[in-house]
């Protein structure tokens, strides 16, 4: 990324200063990341009868996607990765565990989805965002409340989306988009 790119990235993410994370969870592999207070956000969905409709919900102000490597910690101490997603949970170990029948992507049966439950409670102590540092290949570090840290990590040289920034119900504003060899606005 040029100074000018990074310069623009920068510009966004610094809304995410003092706002509180109060969402982490995952879509298939992708990390996803709520920031800010809820708003409304409106899906336009088609339904078995092949008609569309509108469904209303409460959505974090501000989204960020993680689409490759990153990694979670607490006082310099990994608590989670994106590695973890592909593991099975201990509870699923637990149960006449098969490797070769392993789905990662049901709810629970990853160690990723086992970890987020046990590590944040987000209600009770709420996490701010401290600091936000992005580097010139488009790594990215948040730096939150109570020692915590969200690292993100450029893993291709390619054209493939590794993370995206957006405020949620702002058509306005362009999404944030940083790939492996470029940055985008969409």
């Amino acid at each position: 990324m040029n100074k000018i790119e990074l310069d623009k990235v920068m510009k966004n993410l610094i809304q995410l200063k003092e706002q509180p994370i109060n969402e982490i969870l995952r879509t298939g592999s992708m990390l996803c990341l709520g920031f800010g207070d809820k708003v409304t956000s409106k899906t336009v969905y088609k339904t078995a009868e092949g008609v569309f409709d509108v469904k209303e919900s409460l959505k974090s102000k501000y989204a960020l996607h993680i689409d490759g490597l990153f990694r979670i910690s607490f006082n310099n101490k990994i608590l989670l990765t994106q590695d973890d997603i592909f593991k099975p949970s201990v509870a699923l170990q637990d149960n006449d565990f098969y490797e070769e029948t392993f789905q990662w992507d049901i709810k629970g049966h990853n160690k990723f989805d086992e970890k987020i439950a046990n590590i944040f409670d987000l209600t009770k102590s709420p996490l701010l965002v401290k600091a936000i540092q992005v580097n010139k290949y488009g790594d990215l570090n948040i730096n939150l409340s109570n020692n915590y840290d969200i690292d993100v990590f450029i893993d291709t040289s390619e054209a493939e989306e590794c993370w995206r920034f957006f405020e949620i119900g702002n058509n306005e504003t362009p999404h944030i988009v940083i790939m492996g060899c470029e940055y985008c606005e969409e």
